[in-house]
C-alpha cells in the first residue's frame, strides 16, 4: 500500500512495515517527521491503513516517568480478519 503524493506518509508507512512500530521520537530522529500524529491520522483516514496505538509507560533521560504513543499496523489474521499484533 502506498500513500499517493505524501512523502511523509510513505516514509512512516515504510518504517512501520520494516521496523514493526514507530514512536514520535523515532519518527523525528530516523525519518525526519516532526508531526507524527498528523501523518498517522492521514494514513488512517485518507489512505485506509489500519493503525493501532499502544500507550507505553517509560522513563525519560532525567528519570521522570512518562507515557508515549507507539503506533503499529494492525495485522491481518489467517481468516482475513484484522486482529491485534502482540507487542509483548
Amino acid at each position: 500500500m502506498k500513500a499517493k503524493g505524501n512523502r511523509q506518509c510513505d516514509r512512516v508507512l515504510r518504517y512501520m512495515q520494516t521496523q514493526g512500530s514507530i514512536t514520535r521520537a523515532q519518527a523525528m530522529a530516523d525519518i525526519g517527521v516532526a508531526n507524527l500524529p498528523a501523518v498517522i491520522d492521514d494514513l488512517r483516514h485518507k489512505v485506509g491503513v489500519p493503525i493501532k496505538t499502544n500507550i507505553v509507560k517509560g522513563t525519560n533521560r532525567y528519570g521522570e516517568k512518562i507515557t508515549y504513543a507507539k503506533y503499529f499496523i494492525e495485522e491481518e489474521e489467517e481468516d482475513g480478519n484484522i486482529g491485534e499484533e502482540n507487542l509483548g
